[in-house]
Order: structure tokens, then sequence, then C-alpha cells
């Protein structure tokens, strides 16, 4: 089964029961109409797996394409197994042009931007075979072509299973530390969590609160309905009020990101998980978070406050009253996303790591990139000059060779 994220051990479940052998038949899905007709069964296989959380199923991955994957230039590239008629393993990748230190390459990548918080790979636990048959129709063909899996929890068995037949068969790997996403396992009761705070935040969060309240009532919303669009536009307003908007990172500065929540927040709506999340001062909405309850977990996928009210630091408060509702209702986990920035450190301090997995053409370019991106600019990077001589990059107005431009180059 998919490893538990418990942090504590638990016994040891019954392995599942291993299907009698079957020939396994390798299947590549090009195109948008038949990706939709894998729905159901997509979807009973992510079941199977156990993953639990929505970044695989077929809503997220569909909306996410149409949105982001398409427009970007990309290729639909998915990699499904069969045992007979029945789906056992899936990959859900793309291919694309791109340059890793100004050498051209083809790559299949996974179907991720910096708005996925999570992927995985899908291999029936039954079936443990069939993650040698997506490596096998996945793996690096030409003399300068990449394989790049994104976004993988760390512990996740595909990870160290492709990375193990990488190596065997010689092709050149490298492991890259992306995010390490706070989560808080629910457990207890809420007065005993609340009561394991640390002093230094619960007197802030009673100052905060006051200070609130003394510019009027203070209320929180919980919209899964209705209105959902009209919720969602003015809690994009609010995230892009802040910093985000300043630097053009928030999704409002992006077309096919709003497009993305809001496409996603009607399939979500739908299935009743859905919940965009607001703290309101009178009838003024000044904080927000959009949210998914999902297999009993919340995912906290997007958040922001108005700047005004900064001081009150509402998003604290937010945090306060959506984990006691998560207490109250016996919700299994709150899941963070993202990286673990202080603010979240406060509430959980566990964190998921994530990993990113490169494997590199079985060729001298092949070697070449691997041992500049895994060996000299990790050790240029520690040479006392090196953030001197990026910032003189920068300010010149040149793209500096050393800072990439986008995160699948880091």
């Amino acid at each position: 089964m998919y490893p538990s994220f418990d942090a504590l051990p638990r016994a040891a479940a019954a392995p599942p029961p291993v299907r009698e052998a079957r020939r396994l038949s390798v299947h590549e899905v090009t195109d948008l109409a038949a990706f939709d007709a894998l729905a159901p069964e997509w979807n009973r296989l992510v079941a199977r797996t156990g993953i639990p959380h929505p970044f695989v199923l077929h809503e997220w991955l569909r909306v996410w394409w149409t949105c982001c994957g398409a427009p970007s230039g990309a290729s639909l590239h998915l990699v499904t197994v069969r045992a007979g008629d029945e789906l056992v393993a899936a990959a859900p990748m793309m291919r694309d042009r791109t340059r890793l230190y100004g050498v051209p390459l083809d790559r299949i990548v996974s179907m991720h931007n910096d708005h996925t918080p999570r992927s995985e790979m899908l291999v029936d636990p039954a079936v443990p075979e069939a993650s040698l048959a997506l490596w096998q129709a996945l793996r690096p063909a030409g003399r300068r072509s990449l394989l790049e899996l994104r976004e993988l929890p760390n512990h996740v068995p595909v990870l160290a299973r492709f990375r193990a037949l990488a190596d065997s068969e010689g092709y050149r790997t490298g492991l890259w530390d992306s995010n390490a996403s706070p989560y808080l396992r629910i457990e207890g009761t809420w007065t005993d969590y609340f009561s394991g705070l640390s002093d230094k935040l619960r007197n802030n969060l009673r100052r905060r609160a006051k200070n609130l309240a003394r510019l009027g009532e203070v209320s929180h919303e919980v919209v899964v309905d209705g209105d959902i669009h009209g919720a969602l536009e003015e809690g994009l307003r609010i995230e892009a009020a802040g910093w985000k908007g300043g630097l053009g990172t928030a999704v409002n500065c992006h077309p096919e990101l709003v497009r993305l929540y809001h496409e996603f927040a009607d399939c979500a709506a739908e299935r009743g998980w859905l919940r965009l999340l607001f703290v309101k001062v009178g009838d003024r909405r000044i904080a927000f978070t959009y949210a998914l309850e999902y297999a009993n977990r919340l995912f906290l996928v997007k958040r922001g406050y108005d700047p005004e009210f900064a001081t009150s630091s509402p998003t604290q408060l937010q945090m306060q009253e959506l984990l006691r509702d998560a207490f109250d209702r016996r919700l299994t986990a709150i899941e963070f996303l993202g990286d673990a920035d202080p603010w979240k450190l406060d509430w959980a301090p566990t964190v998921r790591r994530h990993q990113w997995l490169h494997v590199f053409p079985r060729s001298l370019s092949g070697r070449a990139l691997h041992a500049a991106k895994y060996h000299v600019l990790p050790s240029l990077r520690q040479h006392p000059s090196f953030a001197r001589i990026r910032e003189l990059l920068v300010r010149s107005g040149r793209p500096s060779a050393a800072k990439p431009a986008a995160k699948e180059s880091q």
C-alpha cells in the first residue's frame, strides 16, 4: 500500500494480494479525448494506490492541462500500463523542449508547475512489477533527452525504484530537494493541542484578536456553494493586494492561473471538496484561503490577506479558527503545502519533504549536464564570490547562468 503519512510508526498492514501474473501492455495517451475516456478507471487506480491527496485525480490533471499544460506548448504524454484489460499503472507526464545550461533537450516531465503542490506516479500495489514497465516507457531514449519527475514525496517507492533502475542501466541521475511542506496530524482535543502551542503564539493571537475586534465585528466565513466565483474573485483580489501582487506572482497576474483556480473550483464544489475561507471585519473580507477537503484532510492551496490589516495577523487568526474546526470535526490532518514558512511551523513543526528526480541520457552531453548540475554548480555556489557575481549580473540586466530563471532548472 501507499506509505503512511503518519509520523508515528504503526503495526505493519497485511500486504496487498498479489494477482496472478498477467502480460503487461504499455500505452501512450496523447490527446485529451482519450484521457477523458480514462477518467473512471484512472480514479479507481488512484483509490487502489491509497494516495491521500487530490492532485493526481483525473479532475485536477484535466483542468491543469487545459489551463497550464497545453497553453505552454507542451504535448500530452500519459503512459498507462494494463494487465489484461485492467489499468494497473499510469504516469501523468508531458513532452516539451527545454534548455539546460544552453543545451537543447527533449524532455519528458511531470504535469506540474508551481501551482501543483504534489505529484505522483500511479502503481497498483498488487502489481508492483508495473513500475518497471513505466520506467521502460519513460527512460531517456536519445542523446539529448531528459526525464524529470517533479514534486514527489521523498518516501514514495517509485522514486527509489526508478533511481535504482536508472543506475543499473548506466543512466546518470540526480535528486533535487524541493519543498518541505508542514502538515499536522489531528489527534486528541483542540484544548490539548492549543495549550501545547508556544506561549508567544497564544499571547499574540489573543492580542491581535482584540486589536481586530476594535475595528468591527470579526467573523469567519466558509463558502462551499452558491456564488463561488464571486467569492473566489474577491479572494484572489485579496491575495494580489499583498506582496505577491507587487512582485507579479499573484494568481491575478496570470490569466491562465485565474482560469485554473476558477475551473477547478467548479469541479471541487460539485464533489464537495471546495472550501473558500474568509476572515471578515463587519461586511469586509480581509483574509482568504482556497482550501480543499479531500480524504478527510484539509489542503491549504492558496492564501492571502489585506495588507491594511497586517498588524492584526488575520491569516494566523484564520488558522486558529480552521484548526479548531478540524479538531471538532475530527479531520485526519491539515496539509499546509508549499514551503516551510516560519508562521506555518508555529502550528505544524512536522514537514513532508519532496524531491525531483532527473535522469540524464547515456551520452557525453548527458554526463556533462549531470556533472554541471550536481557537482560543478553546487561547488560554485559555496564560493564566497558567487552571491556577489550573481548580484552584479542581475543589476546589469544580463541573465545569470548561475541563477536559473525557472524552477525546473534549479
